[in-house]
Protein backbone atom coordinates (compact mmCIF):
# COMPACT_ATOMS: atom_id res chain seq x y z
CA UNK A 1 0.00 0.00 0.00
CA UNK A 2 2.60 2.50 0.93
CA UNK A 3 4.75 1.79 -2.38
CA UNK A 4 1.35 2.46 -3.98
CA UNK A 5 0.66 5.60 -2.24
CA UNK A 6 4.50 7.12 -3.12
CA UNK A 7 4.02 5.85 -6.50
CA UNK A 8 1.32 8.50 -7.14
CA UNK A 9 3.03 11.27 -5.14
CA UNK A 10 5.98 11.00 -7.39
CA UNK A 11 3.45 11.44 -10.41
CA UNK A 12 1.64 14.03 -9.08
CA UNK A 13 4.74 15.72 -8.02
CA UNK A 14 6.16 15.12 -11.23
CA UNK A 15 2.97 16.36 -13.54
CA UNK A 16 2.90 19.61 -11.29
CA UNK A 17 6.74 20.46 -11.80
CA UNK A 18 7.42 19.08 -15.06
CA UNK A 19 6.22 22.34 -17.11
CA UNK A 20 9.26 24.01 -15.65
CA UNK A 21 11.35 21.50 -16.89
CA UNK A 22 10.61 21.63 -20.70
CA UNK A 23 13.04 22.31 -22.69
CA UNK A 24 16.24 21.69 -20.31
CA UNK A 25 19.34 20.99 -22.16
CA UNK A 26 20.36 17.65 -22.23
CA UNK A 27 23.70 18.13 -20.26
CA UNK A 28 22.39 20.18 -17.49
CA UNK A 29 21.09 17.77 -13.73
CA UNK A 30 17.96 19.48 -11.97
CA UNK A 31 17.02 18.60 -8.09
CA UNK A 32 13.94 20.08 -6.23
CA UNK A 33 14.00 21.64 -2.87
CA UNK A 34 11.36 22.16 -0.69
CA UNK A 35 11.76 24.50 2.48
CA UNK A 36 11.16 22.99 5.67
CA UNK A 37 9.44 24.37 9.06
CA UNK A 38 5.89 26.65 9.21
CA UNK A 39 4.76 30.36 8.06
CA UNK A 40 6.73 29.84 4.93
CA UNK A 41 6.24 32.99 2.70
CA UNK A 42 6.79 33.35 -1.22
CA UNK A 43 9.51 36.21 -0.27
CA UNK A 44 11.11 33.89 1.95
CA UNK A 45 11.62 31.12 -1.00
CA UNK A 46 12.37 34.15 -3.17
CA UNK A 47 15.38 35.32 -1.33
CA UNK A 48 16.35 31.67 -0.97
CA UNK A 49 16.43 30.83 -4.22
CA UNK A 50 18.64 33.96 -4.95
CA UNK A 51 21.16 32.50 -2.71
CA UNK A 52 21.71 29.37 -3.96
CA UNK A 53 21.47 31.14 -8.05
CA UNK A 54 24.46 33.19 -6.06
CA UNK A 55 25.62 29.92 -4.55
CA UNK A 56 26.26 27.73 -7.93
CA UNK A 57 26.89 30.60 -9.95
CA UNK A 58 30.26 31.29 -7.92
CA UNK A 59 30.95 27.33 -7.29
CA UNK A 60 30.50 26.68 -11.40
CA UNK A 61 31.24 30.17 -12.64
CA UNK A 62 28.67 29.60 -15.27
CA UNK A 63 25.15 31.64 -15.38
CA UNK A 64 23.62 27.94 -16.27
CA UNK A 65 23.91 26.94 -12.63
CA UNK A 66 20.87 28.69 -11.22
CA UNK A 67 18.25 28.08 -9.12
CA UNK A 68 14.42 29.00 -9.48
CA UNK A 69 10.95 28.79 -7.90
CA UNK A 70 8.70 26.58 -9.70
CA UNK A 71 5.99 28.92 -10.07
CA UNK A 72 2.71 28.26 -8.02
CA UNK A 73 4.84 25.73 -5.67
CA UNK A 74 6.98 26.39 -2.57
CA UNK A 75 9.33 24.39 -4.49
CA UNK A 76 12.82 25.71 -5.75
CA UNK A 77 14.13 24.11 -9.08
CA UNK A 78 18.17 23.52 -9.03
CA UNK A 79 19.75 23.08 -12.04
CA UNK A 80 23.92 22.68 -12.82
CA UNK A 81 26.03 21.04 -14.98
CA UNK A 82 25.52 16.63 -15.81
CA UNK A 83 29.51 16.51 -14.88
CA UNK A 84 29.15 18.22 -11.82
CA UNK A 85 29.40 15.83 -8.42
CA UNK A 86 25.87 15.58 -7.14
CA UNK A 87 27.20 15.49 -3.10
CA UNK A 88 28.42 19.04 -3.52
CA UNK A 89 25.74 20.77 -5.10
CA UNK A 90 23.52 18.69 -2.62
CA UNK A 91 25.92 20.50 0.21
CA UNK A 92 25.84 23.41 -1.54
CA UNK A 93 22.03 23.70 -1.61
CA UNK A 94 20.91 22.32 1.50
CA UNK A 95 23.41 23.86 3.85
CA UNK A 96 22.79 26.84 5.51
CA UNK A 97 26.31 28.66 5.34
CA UNK A 98 26.58 30.10 8.55
CA UNK A 99 30.08 31.36 9.41
CA UNK A 100 31.30 32.32 12.88
CA UNK A 101 34.71 32.94 14.39
CA UNK A 102 34.77 31.60 18.35
CA UNK A 103 38.04 31.46 20.63
CA UNK A 104 39.23 28.32 22.00
CA UNK A 105 39.79 27.07 25.62
CA UNK A 106 43.32 25.78 26.09
CA UNK A 107 44.10 22.32 28.00
CA UNK A 108 44.46 24.35 31.50
CA UNK A 109 41.30 26.23 30.86
CA UNK A 110 39.07 23.51 30.03
CA UNK A 111 40.48 21.51 33.44
CA UNK A 112 39.81 24.08 35.07
CA UNK A 113 36.23 24.62 33.63
CA UNK A 114 35.51 20.72 34.28
CA UNK A 115 36.76 20.93 38.09
CA UNK A 116 39.40 18.07 37.64
CA UNK A 117 37.10 15.74 35.52
CA UNK A 118 39.23 14.35 32.70
CA UNK A 119 37.16 12.01 31.35
CA UNK A 120 36.94 13.60 28.52
CA UNK A 121 40.67 14.18 28.02
CA UNK A 122 40.97 10.26 28.50
CA UNK A 123 38.48 9.45 25.95
CA UNK A 124 40.18 12.02 23.06
CA UNK A 125 43.71 10.59 24.51
CA UNK A 126 44.82 14.31 24.76
CA UNK A 127 48.05 15.14 25.03
CA UNK A 128 48.39 17.46 28.24
CA UNK A 129 52.13 19.02 26.80
CA UNK A 130 50.38 20.29 23.94
CA UNK A 131 48.37 23.33 25.57
CA UNK A 132 47.85 25.41 22.99
CA UNK A 133 46.88 23.75 20.06
CA UNK A 134 43.08 24.26 20.46
CA UNK A 135 42.14 20.86 19.91
CA UNK A 136 41.15 18.26 22.74
CA UNK A 137 42.57 15.15 20.60
CA UNK A 138 41.48 13.67 17.48
CA UNK A 139 39.77 10.39 16.98
CA UNK A 140 38.35 7.85 13.97
CA UNK A 141 34.63 9.44 12.55
CA UNK A 142 33.15 6.10 13.88
CA UNK A 143 33.83 7.13 17.59
CA UNK A 144 32.22 10.59 16.89
CA UNK A 145 28.57 9.69 17.98
CA UNK A 146 29.79 7.66 21.57
CA UNK A 147 31.67 11.17 22.62
CA UNK A 148 29.19 13.49 21.54
CA UNK A 149 26.75 11.79 23.78
CA UNK A 150 28.98 11.99 26.73
CA UNK A 151 29.84 15.35 25.89
CA UNK A 152 26.01 16.37 26.48
CA UNK A 153 26.16 15.02 30.08
CA UNK A 154 28.95 17.32 30.72
CA UNK A 155 28.22 21.06 32.73
CA UNK A 156 30.04 24.03 32.15
CA UNK A 157 27.55 26.32 32.89
CA UNK A 158 27.16 27.07 29.65
CA UNK A 159 30.41 28.79 29.39
CA UNK A 160 31.60 25.87 26.37
CA UNK A 161 30.19 24.61 23.66
CA UNK A 162 31.82 21.82 21.44
CA UNK A 163 32.42 21.44 17.79
CA UNK A 164 34.22 18.75 15.51
CA UNK A 165 36.44 19.10 12.37
CA UNK A 166 34.83 18.10 9.07
CA UNK A 167 36.99 17.95 5.80
CA UNK A 168 36.55 16.33 2.59
CA UNK A 169 38.63 12.57 2.58
CA UNK A 170 39.29 12.36 6.03
CA UNK A 171 39.06 9.50 8.42
CA UNK A 172 39.62 11.14 11.59
CA UNK A 173 37.69 14.08 13.18
CA UNK A 174 39.01 16.29 16.59
CA UNK A 175 37.23 17.95 18.90
CA UNK A 176 37.65 21.79 19.50
CA UNK A 177 36.14 23.54 23.44
CA UNK A 178 34.91 26.59 21.92
CA UNK A 179 34.31 29.71 24.80
CA UNK A 180 30.85 30.69 24.65
CA UNK A 181 30.83 33.95 26.68
CA UNK A 182 29.99 37.73 25.74
CA UNK A 183 32.62 37.86 23.26
CA UNK A 184 31.43 34.57 21.01
CA UNK A 185 31.29 34.23 18.34
CA UNK A 186 33.50 37.00 18.18
CA UNK A 187 32.73 37.49 14.15
CA UNK A 188 29.58 35.98 11.69
CA UNK A 189 28.31 35.97 8.68
CA UNK A 190 27.30 40.13 8.57
CA UNK A 191 30.68 40.80 9.40
CA UNK A 192 32.20 40.00 6.43
CA UNK A 193 32.72 41.90 3.26
CA UNK A 194 33.32 39.16 0.74
CA UNK A 195 35.72 36.68 0.35
CA UNK A 196 37.75 34.56 -2.15
CA UNK A 197 39.82 31.43 -2.94
CA UNK A 198 43.08 30.86 -4.88
CA UNK A 199 46.35 29.00 -4.77
CA UNK A 200 44.75 26.34 -2.23
CA UNK A 201 43.71 29.54 0.63
CA UNK A 202 40.78 31.13 1.51
CA UNK A 203 40.70 35.00 1.90
CA UNK A 204 38.41 36.87 4.19
CA UNK A 205 37.70 40.63 4.17
CA UNK A 206 35.88 42.08 6.90
CA UNK A 207 33.49 45.16 7.42
CA UNK A 208 34.92 48.40 9.04
CA UNK A 209 33.05 47.62 12.35
CA UNK A 210 34.54 43.86 12.45
CA UNK A 211 37.77 44.51 11.39
CA UNK A 212 38.46 46.47 14.84
CA UNK A 213 37.04 43.83 16.84
CA UNK A 214 39.24 41.30 15.05
CA UNK A 215 42.19 43.18 15.66
CA UNK A 216 41.16 43.46 19.79
CA UNK A 217 40.48 39.65 19.31
CA UNK A 218 43.74 38.36 17.83
CA UNK A 219 45.64 40.62 20.07
CA UNK A 220 44.33 38.86 22.99
CA UNK A 221 45.23 35.05 21.42
CA UNK A 222 48.45 35.75 20.14
CA UNK A 223 50.16 31.88 19.92
CA UNK A 224 46.50 30.33 20.61
CA UNK A 225 44.34 29.38 18.09
CA UNK A 226 40.51 31.00 16.60
CA UNK A 227 38.23 28.35 15.39
CA UNK A 228 36.22 28.94 12.60
CA UNK A 229 33.02 26.74 11.78
CA UNK A 230 31.01 26.93 8.43
CA UNK A 231 27.37 25.52 9.96
CA UNK A 232 28.78 23.95 13.50
CA UNK A 233 31.72 22.03 12.09
CA UNK A 234 34.98 23.52 12.42
CA UNK A 235 36.75 24.59 9.36
CA UNK A 236 39.71 25.41 10.36
CA UNK A 237 41.44 26.69 13.49
CA UNK A 238 44.88 28.83 12.31
CA UNK A 239 47.26 29.82 15.33
CA UNK A 240 47.23 33.49 15.38
CA UNK A 241 50.91 35.21 15.03
CA UNK A 242 50.20 38.37 15.53
CA UNK A 243 47.66 41.32 15.52
CA UNK A 244 45.70 40.87 12.42
CA UNK A 245 44.74 45.19 11.69
CA UNK A 246 42.65 45.82 8.59
CA UNK A 247 39.94 42.76 8.22
CA UNK A 248 42.02 40.71 6.08
CA UNK A 249 41.76 37.39 6.80
CA UNK A 250 43.92 34.25 5.34
CA UNK A 251 42.84 30.66 6.20
CA UNK A 252 45.57 28.21 4.90
CA UNK A 253 44.73 24.51 4.84
CA UNK A 254 45.01 21.33 2.36
CA UNK A 255 41.93 22.65 0.55
CA UNK A 256 41.21 21.16 -2.35
CA UNK A 257 40.01 23.20 -5.22
CA UNK A 258 36.30 21.68 -4.91
CA UNK A 259 36.28 22.20 -1.19
CA UNK A 260 38.04 25.52 -1.57
CA UNK A 261 35.07 26.77 -3.64
CA UNK A 262 32.39 25.38 -2.06
CA UNK A 263 33.55 27.01 1.37
CA UNK A 264 34.07 30.41 -0.81
CA UNK A 265 31.10 30.30 -2.20
CA UNK A 266 29.15 29.81 1.18
CA UNK A 267 30.53 32.54 2.82
CA UNK A 268 30.23 34.83 -0.04
CA UNK A 269 26.39 34.06 -0.46
CA UNK A 270 25.17 34.24 2.76
CA UNK A 271 23.18 32.29 5.10
CA UNK A 272 19.84 30.62 3.95
CA UNK A 273 16.51 32.41 5.79
CA UNK A 274 15.33 28.63 5.98
CA UNK A 275 15.80 24.88 5.74
CA UNK A 276 15.45 22.84 2.66
CA UNK A 277 15.33 19.17 2.05
CA UNK A 278 15.32 17.53 -1.38
CA UNK A 279 12.59 16.09 -3.10
CA UNK A 280 13.14 12.64 -4.18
Amino acid sequence: MKTILYSLIAIMLFGSIAPAIKGRKDDSKHIFLEATGKNLSSGTINISAAILSKRLYLYFSSPDAKARVVPGKQLIEVIYPASADNSIVEDLVTNKGYITFYEVYDHKEMTDLLNGNNTIFSMMKTDSTDNLSGRLGCVQIDEKAMISAYLKTLDTGNKCRFAWTEGPESTKTCLLPLKNNSNNPVINGSDIEKTDFSNGRIFIELKDKAAAKWAETTKRNIGRPIAILLDDNVLSYPVVRSVIEGGKIEISGRFSDSFGKYVSAMISSGELPVEFQIVK
